[in-house]
């Protein structure tokens, strides 16, 4: 009994239900920085087990063998700490989606038909409040670095593309400063065609009034 009351403080990693956990564990939304806290610790735990835990101990006359607990609780704490990374890295790719979904649509607005003059000025209104928006877009390319940063320290084996869509996510603020240059341009453009049309049909009506 005293050997088995030894290991009374493993019972809840013992009892755990992984998946259940997991769920559990998702459902709070902790931050990130919250989240690599609680890998860190599962990780310390394992190592820790190993230290804790011999590989065999005496009672009496005989020897008991306690490898496979010792092999057990490792893997648990290192199952629960990479399900939590998995988890962050689930994170970081949601961020990046979203991410991309706000760039999209920035260029598609950029895009946009300037068949009147009224089209233009909404354009160029709009342009005028992209600078703002971009901030905010920035701010979260910054944050989702950050995260990734943080992923790394863990040596995470992120796929290849996710790897990709992380990159492509982060090359989008150069895509939209390109765009915004050739807009720009086309607008200035647009404006001095309505101008000289308008022109143009002023010195129509003067000749029409002369006749």
């Amino acid at each position: 009994e005293a050997y088995l009351r030894l290991y009374d403080v493993y019972l809840e990693v013992v009892n755990m239900d992984v998946p259940e956990y997991i769920a559990a564990y998702e459902a709070e939304a902790k931050p990130i920085g919250e989240m690599t806290k609680d890998v860190k610790h599962h990780q310390a735990r394992a190592a820790a087990v190993e230290v804790e835990v011999p590989q065999s101990v005496q009672i009496g006359m005989f020897g008991v063998s306690t490898a496979a607990v010792r092999k057990f609780l490792v893997e648990r704490h290192t199952e629960v700490a990479d399900l939590m990374l998995k988890l962050v890295s689930k994170l970081i790719r949601e961020r990046g989606k979203s991410l991309t979904t706000q760039f999209e649509t920035i260029k598609r607005e950029l895009h946009r038909k300037t068949d009147t003059i009224e089209e233009v000025a909404e354009l160029e209104e709009y342009m005028g409040n992209l600078p703002q928006e971009m901030e905010e877009c920035l701010q979260g390319l910054t944050e989702m670095m950050s995260d990734m940063q943080t992923l790394d320290q863990f040596e995470y084996p992120m796929p290849d593309d996710e790897y990709k869509a992380f990159w492509a996510t982060l090359a989008f603020p150069r895509k939209i400063d390109t765009q915004v240059e050739e807009t720009t341009q086309a607008l200035v453009d647009k404006r001095d065609s309505f101008k000289q049309a308008q022109v143009d049909e002023i010195g129509r009506a003067s000749c029409r009034e002369r006749v």
